[in-house]
């Protein structure tokens, strides 16, 4: 299939060629900002044969970036979960002359430290949990989300005096070798400005001013999950199941190839199946399921800083086409999870990303396997 990309001559457009390179799939969208207005231009998704997606999906990005009649101005691109991370550290710090009010140098030299304490205890803690060296890691951002003065939050702290300084730090990283060629990639093709964004960071402006939620990001080999409270992410994790593990087990049970299996299970959550099939892929869905779900209660244990969960569940990627995950997190029983209210489980779609500036020239507004990739846009267009 080859895709053509036309862009306009007027020097206020701007293109950006987004890419999110997942587990089993290749997705780019190709956005026209112009003012206030976002444009879908185009989109593509390619799934994989090959084990290695990541190899596949960076022979994709340089196929489509070579197609361009014009390049993009920008060019953005997350890699999954287990390539690219993001996860919130809380950092402390203890001032030797509290009642010493802070100048912009001093807090200047707070700042730094911070974040560096934040990367190293980040890369420390990666490398418990997968015993990769913390020099084999890449940071690719690293932002406060949230600083306090002796308890009490503060817009900034010169002018301030006080003692105890905390501070909730997002950082974002990724293992050095995918980065790299990823980066490489997109400069050999001709694109200078190469921007690593993962949607956690497309989520702090998206959740500022709105209402607590949790948002499950159901991709193929692992799911995403992200605690929004008060406006800004409070907790940031993963675990490895996602819709996967569905196709696993048609294909286990059937007796049919993987891709077959795949193709049955869309099909399966197009509700284009008879009843009676529709039923027996449910029972046959059952287990994995509950696999699925007890991974994520684990998870939100170890995220929640507090015995309530907002109630509030937004879910996307390509798992949010099965209408299982959505029963299950409406219904099922949560095992030492408390929540505010009842569990109101909602799909977040593209165009619940830039509301009513985003303008649909592909078709993906309602498409959640696109939301990532709308996500790490608007982190891009909100700095």
């Amino acid at each position: 299939m080859k895709m053509m990309f036309k862009f306009g001559r007027r020097r206020e457009k701007e293109f950006y060629f987004v890419a999110d390179i997942g587990s089993e799939a290749l997705k780019t969208v190709v956005l026209r900002k112009e003012g206030a207005k976002t444009s879908v231009v185009s989109s593509s998704l390619d799934y994989f044969h090959e084990q290695d997606a990541f190899e596949a999906g960076l022979s994709k990005l340089e196929e489509y970036v070579k197609m361009f009649d014009r390049k993009p101005h920008r060019c953005i691109f997350t890699l999954r979960p287990a390539q690219l991370l993001a996860r919130v550290v809380n950092r402390q710090v203890e001032r030797p002359t509290p009642g010493k009010t802070i100048d912009q140098k001093e807090a200047s030299a707070i700042f730094e430290k911070v974040q560096g304490g934040a990367k190293k205890m980040a890369a420390e803690n990666f490398f418990q949990n997968s015993g990769v060296l913390p020099s084999d890691i890449q940071f690719t951002n690293s932002r406060i989300l949230q600083q306090k003065l002796d308890g009490y939050p503060v817009p900034k702290f010169e002018g301030y005096s006080g003692k105890n300084l905390s501070f909730k730090v997002l950082t974002v990283f990724g293992l050095k070798s995918f980065l790299q060629r990823t980066e490489n990639t997109c400069r050999n093709a001709g694109l200078s400005s190469v921007k690593v964004v993962h949607e956690a960071e497309g989520f702090l402006p998206f959740v500022s001013g709105k209402p607590d939620a949790v948002f499950i990001d159901i991709g193929g080999e692992e799911t995403g999950v992200f605690l929004a409270r008060r406006g800004r992410i409070e907790a940031t994790d993963r675990f490895a199941l996602g819709s996967q593990s569905f196709s696993q087990a048609i294909s286990e049970t059937l007796g049919v190839g993987f891709q077959d299996a795949r193709a049955l299970k869309e099909r399966y959550a197009d509700r284009a199946l008879s009843e009676g099939v529709s039923q027996r892929m449910a029972e046959l869905l059952h287990r994995p399921l509950r696999g699925w779900f007890e991974s994520l209660q684990l998870k939100l244990k170890e995220m929640a800083t507090s015995n309530l969960l907002p109630s509030k569940i937004y879910i996307f990627g390509g798992g949010a086409f099965l209408p299982d995950f959505k029963k299950i997190l409406q219904e099922g029983k949560w095992q030492n999870i408390v929540f505010v209210g009842k569990p109101d489980v909602k799909t977040l779609f593209p165009k619940d990303t830039l509301g009513a500036s985003l303008q649909d020239g592909a078709d993906i507004l309602n498409n959640p396997q696109y939301t990532p990739a709308l996500l790490t846009y608007y982190a891009e267009k909100s700095n």
